[in-house]
């Protein structure tokens, strides 16, 4: 007896998939990225991933025409719409950069995929265990804090209304640190996570020799790109956080091997 459709229950990972998860999640990505244009562009390589430094809104590209040369250029519109200096960048510029920079990326992969290190080392777990540590003496503090509160109460140091506010107020805060410190938590395992996981390396060597920018290329390696006043970018790379960690991991080995010599 078949079920009705609508009452199917889906369950993920029970069949072989025709598409790898990878790919299918740059698929994904390239679909759902917003392309600014204006007037009868076609969307371009870089289209979605230029942001304005100034104002942080997604940069449009625009073309110019000299003789039978086109030159393209990615401009911010929210900046020139209220009056400031505009903020742009020519398509072969931030082409050129972004290749130089993949390149160095992947020679530098080569370099730091056989580290094996502990990842609570990393600058930026150990941050996130600060802050949990932090939340957890908050947690404490409040906690202690309102367990007072009933003995002040019973001495006639509160009245029955202070006592409900203050009452509330330490259980809203207990329970706003206890919301925070699960969602530290939740960072803190992916980040463990993905820097464990050295995969993603071989998402950037295999582009050691790349010489053309194709816009899956862009999806696989790049979050976003910000452009200042002056034209120069800040390249925000996905695995950003794991890529640092590893860095750091590098240059710790580095400076042992100096200290032993």
């Amino acid at each position: 007896m078949l079920l009705p459709k609508d009452e199917w229950t889906r369950v993920a990972g029970t069949h072989e998939a025709i598409v790898e998860p990878n790919l299918f999640e740059q698929v994904q990505e390239i679909m759902q990225r917003e392309i600014k244009t204006t007037g009868g562009e076609c969307a371009a390589t870089l289209s979605g991933f230029l942001f304005c430094d100034v104002c942080s809104r997604q940069m449009t590209i625009k073309s110019t025409y000299r003789g039978d040369k086109i030159y393209r250029y990615y401009n911010c519109k929210d900046c020139e719409r209220v009056g400031r200096s505009s903020v742009r960048i020519s398509e072969k510029k931030a082409t050129a950069g972004l290749l130089r920079e993949i390149r160095k990326m992947a020679l530098s992969a080569y370099d730091i995929e056989h580290l094996d290190f502990l990842p609570e080392n990393s600058e930026e777990v150990k941050s996130l265990d600060r802050e949990l540590l932090s939340l957890e003496e908050e947690m404490d503090r409040c906690g202690r804090l309102k367990n007072r509160l009933f003995g002040d109460y019973s001495a006639g140091v509160l009245t029955r209304s202070e006592y409900m506010d203050y009452s509330k107020l330490y259980t809203d805060k207990i329970e706003r640190a206890k919301q925070d410190s699960r969602a530290v938590s939740e960072k803190r395992s992916r980040l463990v996570s993905e820097i464990s996981d050295a995969s993603w390396l071989e998402s950037f060597k295999k582009y050691r020799d790349i010489d053309t920018l194709q816009r899956k290329v862009m999806c696989e390696l790049v979050d976003k790109v910000y452009v200042n006043r002056g034209g120069k970018m800040d390249i925000r790379f996905r695995h950003d956080s794991a890529i640092k960690a590893r860095k750091e991991a590098a240059k710790y080995e580095e400076s042992g091997l100096e200290a032993a010599i």
